[in-house]
């Protein structure tokens, strides 16, 4: 409602017909977010943007960020991405809709981020995780160069959907876990570059990748831990996942 309590014919009126249903796309202005912040709506990053030690970078269901040709963002303080089924957080290109055209979303040192019931498309690489305490659930990497690659950890990766990538995790002396995902039609499906023996891929389908489901990296030297997990040799999927795949 828009009233001020007063009833002033002589004030004139405001006309508010036909209101949007949607809020106007804001450019963000700054090359940094210093303080604790909450976004909602569509953001347009027209560069890289900072997210500093300090910070915390909030984004409510439904919000969408829109990243322009080459930008993308580092976070050294925190973000927090809680989307909801039917509305999630999209990290996506401003322009072309093709793998590559943006960045990526680099977390430093980022530990207590959260991240469930995301998107990211289009990126060179969607997620990428250094040294960072990570919670993801529920999210769907897909049509980029490389959806998720992480170094150190600790990572959580739970009922999250890799499809239609160069390559959907990739793993170099990580600690993570990869649990209830499905990885697939990627060229491959999880890399563990180097020193494997502190990821754990269990519970999840990886299937139908066109080079490898999963890759062992020349300089790897230590065992992966991949039981339990579905190959694509049978007629159905791991029950769990099903949840997932209806965000595709």
């Amino acid at each position: 409602m828009i009233f001020d309590r007063r009833n002033h014919p002589s004030r004139g009126r405001i006309i508010s017909d036909n209101p949007l249903t949607q809020p106007v796309p804001f450019v963000w202005p700054l090359a940094s977010v210093a303080t604790p912040t909450v976004w909602q709506g569509e953001i347009i990053a027209n560069r890289r943007l900072q997210i500093p030690t300090a910070s915390t970078l909030t984004l409510l269901a439904g919000t969408k960020v829109l990243f322009a040709e080459g930008s993308g963002m580092t976070v050294n303080g925190k973000i927090v991405a809680r989307g909801e089924k039917g509305r999630e957080v999209i990290f996506t290109s401003a322009g072309k809709k093709l793998p590559g055209t943006w960045d990526e979303v680099l977390l430093e040192h980022a530990n207590g981020s959260v991240i469930s019931h995301a998107v990211f498309e289009y990126a060179q690489w969607g997620l990428h995780s250094h040294f960072t305490k990570l919670s993801l659930a529920d999210s769907i990497f897909r049509n980029n160069n490389g959806g998720m690659r992480f170094r150190s950890g600790p990572v959580s990766i739970k009922r999250c959907l890799f499809r239609d990538n160069s390559i959907g995790i990739r793993s170099y002396r990580g600690n993570g876990s990869i649990e209830a995902s499905d990885i697939t039609r990627n060229e491959t499906g999880v890399f563990v570059r180097e020193k494997g023996s502190g990821l754990k891929i269990n519970g999840s389908n990886l299937f139908d990748n066109t080079g490898y489901n999963v890759r062992i990296g020349d300089f790897n030297d230590e065992n992966v831990d991949a039981a339990g997990n579905w190959w694509g040799r049978v007629s159905r999927l791991i029950p769990s996942l099903t949840a997932v795949m209806s965000l595709a």
